[in-house]
């Protein structure tokens, strides 16, 4: 089982973001609602998932759907000389 906030909160990691000043265009509880990955990655009931944009003091974080997979990807938040990820295929 996952969820939004765990996945953004994966992401952060990466990013070394602290997460200062957290605001979520989604409720807390949509944040936390669970859903299950089968074995082969895929998102049980993925349609039912709520997209959203989320801002910290430094970043801002989004869904990334590619082929059927949800992750979180981030990007900062005011113009710096981090290079941008490739999001999607």
């Amino acid at each position: 089982m996952s969820n939004w906030l765990d996945k953004i909160r994966t992401e952060a990691e990466l990013r070394k973001d602290p997460m200062e000043q957290f605001v979520c265009s989604l409720s807390d509880a949509d944040m936390a609602n669970d859903y299950f990955e089968d074995h082969t990655g895929e998102l049980i009931g993925a349609e039912s998932l709520k997209k959203f944009l989320a801002w910290t003091k430094e970043r801002v974080y989004f869904v990334v759907e590619y082929d059927g997979d949800y992750s979180v990807g981030s990007v900062p938040r005011n113009p710096c000389d981090e290079e941008a990820d490739s999001f999607g295929g």
